[in-house]
């Protein structure tokens, strides 16, 4: 493949194909599912742990924009297992949302990263949550967990089932 294709092949998807190959040699995904992935909105509610890591995974494997929702600061108990933040970020005491937004940046520069400083709630989930296609619950707050599942069902059934991966029968916390 010479480098006149690839920029070709660039303008056509909208996303640097040189830097995916790979993956899209997995007949699964292709070309068209990257270009599908490149072009989805994701969201990440609660940037610890599970945030954290999957945040970096959709950055790496190509996700187009990402909003992220946390209102925590990075703590030395959180270093361990928090792979997106360093001592100097627990020193410097930003708020996760932004340094992950700096940190994507610099994994994937085309990644458009939305921070939020905030804890979800009823009052804007709405707002921060209406043009996603995915949540990801990387929460410990249980009730921001029901709010989340309640926003899906909202959604389609196919918004539900395809996407998400929550069914009714979730949507009841005991």
């Amino acid at each position: 493949m010479n480098l006149k294709h690839i920029s070709h092949m660039h303008n056509e998807t909208n996303f640097d194909e040189m830097r995916f190959v790979r993956q899209m040699r997995y007949h699964r995904l292709g070309v068209s599912g990257q270009r599908k992935l490149s072009q989805a909105h994701a969201a990440i509610v609660g940037c610890g742990a599970l945030g954290s890591a999957t945040a970096l995974s959709l950055t790496r494997a190509g996700i187009g924009k990402l909003t992220i929702i946390d209102r925590d600061v990075p703590e030395w108990s959180n270093l361990p297992r928090q792979f997106l933040f360093s001592e100097k970020d627990v020193c410097d005491g930003l708020p996760k949302a932004i340094i992950a937004e700096s940190r994507l940046k610099e994994i994937d520069k085309n990644v458009q990263v939305i921070p939020h400083v905030t804890h979800l709630s009823n009052h804007n989930i709405s707002d921060l949550l209406s043009s996603v296609d995915v949540i990801v619950d990387g929460n410990t707050d249980f009730a921001a967990i029901a709010l989340e599942k309640r926003r899906a069902i909202e959604r389609s059934p196919d918004f539900r089932r395809q996407r998400t991966g929550f069914h009714s029968h979730d949507c009841n916390p005991q």
